[in-house]
């Protein structure tokens, strides 16, 4: 017998509460077909995106791996440089590839091990069902990647 919802949920998103304070968090399975690298911080739950085409990140390719051929070592070494020169967290942390997700309520760490999964906050608390958020709930994803999700200004002085 095929279980359809569970065939659905390629990204295995799921809602869950944190173990420490019980707040609603969702993770989800980051797509390989997202064009950016995630990196979180090591102290705090903020993070940065980095784009695969941000100059910066395309140099550094170039420069300083261009002999590395294998794509899992090429995309392992890129990484390992981009956190070398992003900005430290505004809480003094560091930014990197495989560090333990935190809640955003507590800041203790929930999701450890797993690099390719994003947590959030969940919007719609339990709910995990296949629509399009309403405004309300857009309104709270914004205001949540504005105050935790660095997209500019990422590189320490003198890199960008």
């Amino acid at each position: 017998m095929r279980d359809d919802a569970a065939d659905d949920n390629w990204f295995n998103a799921n809602v869950f509460p944190c173990p420490h304070c019980g707040a609603q968090l969702f993770r989800v399975d980051r797509s390989p077909m997202y064009d950016e690298y995630h990196f979180y911080c090591d102290r705090c739950p903020n993070s940065v995106e980095v784009s695969y085409y941000d100059d910066v990140c395309l140099r550094l390719g170039k420069d300083r791996i261009a002999d590395v051929h294998d794509g899992a070592l090429r995309a392992a070494a890129i990484r390992d440089l981009i956190e070398q020169q992003l900005r430290p967290c505004d809480c003094g942390g560091s930014y990197r590839f495989n560090v333990a997700r935190r809640c955003f309520s507590c800041h203790q760490p929930v999701v450890e091990d797993e690099p390719r999964v994003d947590l959030f906050p969940s919007i719609n608390g339990v709910e995990l069902e296949d629509r399009d958020p309403t405004p309300a709930e857009q309104d709270l994803f914004e205001q949540f990647a504005a105050e935790h999700i660095r997209t500019r200004d990422i590189w320490k002085p003198g890199i960008g």
